[in-house]
């Protein structure tokens, strides 16, 4: 009976840990570590939602505080209004969740062998086991509404939230003048060599010139 108990608390903290916790809108290809999202030069992947209930989903390359730039999966760059942006999630690199999830389901399991105590010590795995999944799930992502577990905390306007979410953009400060979507995705610009310089040829002066016949003029 304790079995077929944990058992079923175990199938239990997998849906609640599934509905706790914060989804990555990176795709599970292009997800990176920490270490790895340092140093790929690239921005972070973004969902955006707008107020109208559409959505797209991009690397972000550039961001302020009323507008935001995304590479689309198709290769589009798409400028999105900040005014229409209702929510903004970004995944800035993976995290250890899917372990997280495999330690508590494990640990609740294991109070199988627990005998008796089995009604103090399933509890006890499971209460704490949600809550560190929980909160693994939530390290690597940046989310606009800005999350204010603190009450007494002021929540942060959109356009300031936009704002530090530029951090993470492949271009912090703006996307530099030049850059269009050819140089974004890899292909090199088209530069068009300046033509040198010429420097005119003086024309002559007669200053300094002698006077009267030359040597070699003769007379007529």
């Amino acid at each position: 009976m304790r079995t077929l108990e944990a058992r079923g608390g175990a199938r239990l903290l997998a849906l609640v840990v599934a509905c706790s916790c914060a989804s990555n809108p990176t795709p599970s290809d292009r997800r990176l570590s920490q270490e790895e999202a340092i140093s790929s030069g690239k921005g972070a992947y973004a969902l955006v939602r707008t107020h109208d209930g559409a959505s797209q989903a991009g690397e972000l390359i550039a961001a302020s505080s009323d507008h935001m730039l995304l590479l689309t999966d198709l290769g589009h760059l798409v400028e999105i209004d900040g005014t229409r942006v209702a929510k903004l999630t970004l995944g800035v690199h993976d995290n250890n969740e899917d372990a997280f999830v495999l330690w508590g389901v494990l640990g609740s399991l294991s109070t199988i062998s627990h005998g008796f105590f089995l009604i103090y010590s399933f509890p006890i795995w499971l209460v704490s086991s949600i809550g560190a999944t929980a909160q693994e799930s939530h390290r690597g992502l940046f989310r606009c509404p800005a999350d204010t577990p603190d009450p007494t905390h002021t929540p942060m306007s959109m356009p300031a939230c936009l704002w530090n979410a530029s951090a993470y953009a492949r271009f912090p400060q703006g996307l530099p003048p030049g850059v269009g979507r050819e140089q974004l995705l890899g292909r090199a610009p088209v530069v068009v060599p300046t033509p040198p310089a010429v420097t005119p040829i003086p024309a002559p002066s007669d200053a300094g010139a002698p006077e009267g016949p030359l040597p070699y003029d003769q007379p007529d």
